[in-house]
């Protein structure tokens, strides 16, 4: 596959800004127990998780996350980079409104990859969802946080593959 590195257009922002899954509404503590009962119910093959905040609460909920994608910030502050015994770090620049080649490819192998992984983003990893959720095997969850409302759990099925794709294709190669 080849991976190109892609610029988020100013008319795209708001869609983006809409949730391209199922919010789950309340505290982080509430959604991490309905995303515990989801993934029970559900069984996917597997969590993804986006963000540094997300990332934290499945992590203190002992929710089984196959790779994190952070980028060392919750609502642009820095926090602490985490390490996690047994997973591979791998480091990504992407620039934010952008999914670099890089990112992309390290999204993509992570995915394929059978232990735990985290990206650690230099830059923004806001838009690597999209990537996520195209390279993610079908019926996996990517798990993002949309801000002042809740946790987003997308299922990857080839439907809401198309529909990132379409989204993606409209961004401009760089």
């Amino acid at each position: 596959m080849t991976y190109k590195t892609l610029k988020l257009p100013s008319e795209l922002r708001s869609i983006l800004k809409r949730p391209i899954g199922r919010l789950l509404r309340g505290s982080p503590l509430q959604n991490a127990s309905k995303l515990k009962k989801i993934i029970s119910r559900e069984e996917p093959t597997a969590v993804i998780a986006v963000g540094d905040s997300t990332a934290r609460n499945l992590l203190a909920a002992e929710i089984p996350v196959n790779l994190f994608i952070i980028d060392c910030k919750i609502m642009r502050k820095p926090v602490e980079p985490f390490t996690l015994k047994n997973a591979v770090t791998i480091q990504a620049k992407n620039p934010p409104g952008m999914i670099t080649a890089e990112a992309w490819k390290a999204i993509a192998n992570a995915v394929n990859s059978t232990n735990k992984v985290i990206i650690n983003v230099d830059g923004e990893e806001d838009l690597l969802t999209l990537t996520a959720i195209l390279c993610a095997p079908n019926n996996a969850f990517v798990v993002y946080g949309q801000p002042h409302k809740g946790l987003v759990i997308v299922k990857t099925t080839s439907w809401k593959k198309r529909q990132v794709a379409r989204i993606i294709n409209l961004m401009t190669s760089q």
